[in-house]
């Protein structure tokens, strides 16, 4: 799910790092990094985050954010890193996985992660609901008329619903704990 967050503001620079780029719809997408005279230099009174996960680098904040600018260089947020998932070297963005899971009509949410793979480094594990009966096969069809190979999710888990925190977003951590054992 990608966001259009407008356009940059002034004194605000970004940069994109190009060690590290994740191809997304046929786009290229990459973490931000940002630099401004009104960047704190970490958080306050925040529990659990230590000072060194607000890393900067000569100026630049990594965001965790991976992120691209549109023609219009209005910036466009397509997902985190740290959800990034590994196949073999390239770089899977599980947003864009589970947009085309979305698409399928018998399924009504879904939530992508990566699971630990002795061949690959790890694989797309794909936890889906559905409003009616539909075979792990015909998700698999589907995904492979409209992702890359290496995109399509090595194993589907149909689920009766998705663990949510208390404000309604999906528990990822959860998720991948439970794949391990898939």
């Amino acid at each position: 799910s990608s966001d259009n967050v407008g356009q940059l503001l002034e004194g605000v620079k970004v940069k994109f790092d190009e060690n590290n780029i994740i191809e997304e719809n046929g786009r290229k997408v990459s973490e931000m990094l940002i630099n401004s005279s009104s960047l704190a230099v970490g958080y306050l009174n925040v529990e659990g985050i230590d000072g060194g996960s607000f890393s900067i680098e000569n100026g630049w904040w990594r965001t965790g954010d991976l992120a691209y600018l549109n023609g219009n260089c209005e910036l466009i947020i397509a997902g985190r890193v740290n959800i990034t998932i590994n196949v073999n070297g390239k770089k899977v963005n599980p947003y864009e996985v589970e947009s085309v899971l979305n698409n399928h009509p018998a399924i009504t949410e879904a939530v992508v992660v990566g699971k630990i793979d002795i061949k690959r480094g790890e694989i797309p594990v794909a936890f889906v609901v559905t409003n009616k009966t539909v075979s792990e096969e015909e998700i698999f069809q589907f995904c492979n008329q409209r992702l890359s190979a290496f995109k399509i999710p090595r194993k589907i888990v149909i689920k009766e619903v998705l663990p949510k925190t208390s404000a309604g977003k999906v528990r990822r951590r959860e998720l991948q704990r439970i794949s391990k054992n898939i």
